[in-house]
């Protein structure tokens, strides 16, 4: 069964997962549902940027809590380097302080890895289209969708507290 949209068949799409149960279950639904194949994937942190160096992928799908270096600081790192880079968080950290700063650092989406998957395939939709997207169960923005170019300003509390620092 087919999602109701398609990404473009030239997407170049990579996945960034430490749990290999859990990288398996997301190619298959990139693969089975959105007839796109994932060109990398990758388990480590440290390896993220070198494997973008030989695939240039489009579309990443990426975890936050990784070996080797953390997702917020590698976001960073990649749009940086390639600014026109899609990134789409996929992740079980269920908090808005973790939201806030993937997005501050570049991420186009969020979602979290409890959604369903018509949450992550509108979260890629979203993302595809230039455009944010914050999982509906962090209750942020308006149902998800926000502007693209509001992105680093959604969350209007300003600096994170030393708590959502640590």
């Amino acid at each position: 069964m087919r999602s109701s949209f398609e990404i473009d068949e030239n997407i170049k799409v990579m996945v960034v997962e430490d749990h290999a149960l859990v990288c398996d279950g997301t190619e298959n639904l990139l693969t089975t549902h959105l007839n796109r194949t994932v060109v990398d994937r990758v388990s480590n942190g440290l390896d993220v940027y070198a494997a973008c160096q030989r695939n240039v992928p489009d579309l990443i799908l990426m975890d936050l809590g990784l070996p080797g270096m953390n997702g917020i600081d590698i976001i960073g790192r990649l749009k940086k380097r390639w600014s026109h880079l899609c990134i789409v968080v996929l992740t079980a950290y269920a908090m808005e302080c973790k939201a806030r700063e993937a997005i501050a650092m570049g991420a186009q989406a969020y979602v979290l890895k409890q959604s369903s998957r018509h949450v992550l395939f509108t979260a890629l939709k979203t993302a595809m289209l230039g455009k944010c997207f914050v999982d509906p169960a962090l209750h942020i923005g308006d149902g998800g969708m926000l502007e693209s170019g509001v992105n680093k300003n959604i969350f209007s509390k300003g600096e994170l507290t030393k708590r959502e620092k640590q």
